[in-house]
């Protein structure tokens, strides 16, 4: 990961997973349900507490946490600049000061990276990406759950939206005051269930939670030619078989497949694992619409 974020020109700090064995019962802010891949839950849990205190305790404005097996466009950091224009579009930031965060202020988490996102009934607001070769085409998404219904838009369009709430962690943004929220419910007050399970009900339940979502998503999960055995904790099941090829849900140019031609700067070798480029009528545009509610879809 550390060289897949260096040959897409951004740096980050580690903060070293945990093992659920490894934490003691009086750390658990509820009880956990003895069965199989339940130490991978609950060490989860514990990390990305550690990535909200790590936020609080540091009185950053904003970070965002990538899952050691996510996977991203190598367009990334120009994709990241319409996300924070869409975000503080949505929150209507005031252009004549400068916010605390790089995507506005009065938000709490962004959900960059996840595998199913559900709209709010009745808030129509959308941010609209256009002309976006980084998208995947919709036959090649791979969501678990409700998604928005993209009826209305082509296959190089995505969106931003409130949410209320996703599935999946890859990646996702908090503000400070979401970090402090996310301590306080999911680990002061009494949390016994995955940490997507619980993002998502911080978002659904009248907690003063913002939450702002993308889709399709610009993070997605690798999965890494060799043994299964390398998968996520949290799924113990099918670790005797080997993956021939690699491939990465909802990435494009994924930075993990061609970090071997991204070392040497290799644009043009990149790859569209998806098949040819997308024909697009013309350069990115973006635009703020306020129109009849969408209808959540199951994929």
């Amino acid at each position: 990961m550390v060289l897949a974020a260096s040959v897409t020109g951004f740096d980050f700090d580690v903060l070293e997973g945990v093992a659920g064995e490894d934490i003691p019962k009086k750390a658990l802010s509820g009880k956990w349900e003895k069965r199989p891949g339940i130490e991978g839950v609950v060490g989860c849990w514990r990390g990305h507490m550690n990535f909200a205190k790590e936020i609080v305790s540091r009185r950053m404005s904003s970070a965002i946490i990538i899952e050691d097996d996510a996977d991203w466009d190598v367009n990334l950091r120009s994709t990241m600049e319409y996300i924070a224009l869409g975000s503080q579009t949505l929150l209507d930031t005031p252009q004549d000061e400068a916010p605390r965060s790089p995507y506005g202020d009065g938000w709490d988490l962004i959900w960059l990276g996840h595998c199913a996102s559900s709209t709010i009934k009745g808030d129509d607001r959308r941010f609209i990406i256009k002309n976006d070769p980084n998208v995947p085409p919709q036959k090649h998404r791979a969501n678990y759950g409700d998604i928005p219904d993209m009826s209305a838009y082509d296959d190089n369009t995505r969106i931003m939206f409130f949410t209320a709430g996703n599935t999946c962690t890859y990646s996702y943004a908090l503000s400070y005051h979401g970090a402090a929220k996310i301590l306080k419910y999911l680990s002061m007050d009494i949390f016994n269930k995955p940490i997507d399970y619980g993002l998502r009900e911080m978002c659904e339940k009248d907690r003063g939670f913002k939450c702002i979502s993308v889709f399709p998503q610009i993070f997605g999960e690798h999965k890494p030619a060799g043994a299964n055995e390398r998968d996520s904790d949290i799924d113990p099941q099918n670790r005797s078989s080997v993956r021939i090829q690699g491939y990465s849900h909802n990435t494009v140019h994924s930075t993990r497949l061609n970090v071997e031609h991204l070392i040497d700067g290799r644009m043009h070798l990149v790859q569209n694992q998806y098949g040819d480029e997308p024909q697009l009528e013309g350069p990115i545009i973006t635009e703020y619409r306020i129109g009849s509610e969408e209808q959540t879809q199951s994929s």
